[in-house]
């Protein structure tokens, strides 16, 4: 993975996470996991892996993410992967695109199992707010309409992690652009 950030101004690790699910319903399960680890003098390192739902996929979830259920038949179930996830985020700032929306999700995946997951984390989309507040409308403040904004190619949107990278990739350009907003908001959590 040939990502060069500059993540100095944090103090701690950094992971850049992404899920891919069933849905977005109360009911729905991860089916991919996708991250990027950032330590200071140490080359990223990618963690990524399709995840057993234990419930059917819609056909709508398949057109976003072009994730089957043959592809998740042999893969491991959320209760064999959360212990990776936990070690992968500990003690480090975990930031998501949405983090409700995926953090909910990784809860919803651990409570089926009968497992605990709370993610204590930052979500760039209200950190985009504090460094974009001029951009308004809808998908202003999306991981594409972002991307777009400073010329980031998705390698892969809908996966877990092409969109890890591609937000880890917008909070480098954020850093850059106002590092004393970024510093803020990661002081106000």
């Amino acid at each position: 993975m040939n990502i060069d950030l500059d993540l100095s101004i944090f103090e701690q690790p950094v992971v850049v996470f992404d899920t891919e699910t069933t849905g977005t319903g109360r009911s729905d399960r991860l089916v991919e996991f996708g991250g990027i680890r950032f330590e200071q003098g140490r080359p990223p390192v990618a963690f990524a892996t399709l995840i057993r739902p234990g419930i059917p996929i819609p056909w709508h979830a398949q057109n976003v993410h072009n994730i089957s259920e043959q592809m998740v038949a042999g893969q491991p179930s959320f209760d064999r992967v959360l212990p990776d996830i936990e070690d992968f985020f500990e003690g480090a700032l975990v930031f998501a695109h949405n983090l409700s929306f995926d953090a909910r999700l990784l809860r919803q995946s651990a409570e089926v199992t009968g497992q605990c997951m709370d993610v204590d984390g930052l979500c760039t989309v209200r950190l985009a707010r504090r460094v974009h507040p001029e951009r308004k409308g809808r998908g202003a403040h999306s991981l594409a309409g972002l991307a777009a904004l400073y010329g980031i190619e998705n390698p892969a949107a809908h996966r877990a992690l092409g969109d890890a990278e591609t937000t880890a990739r917008l909070l480098g350009c954020f850093v850059q652009r106002a590092p004393e907003v970024v510093a803020a908001f990661v002081a106000c959590r």
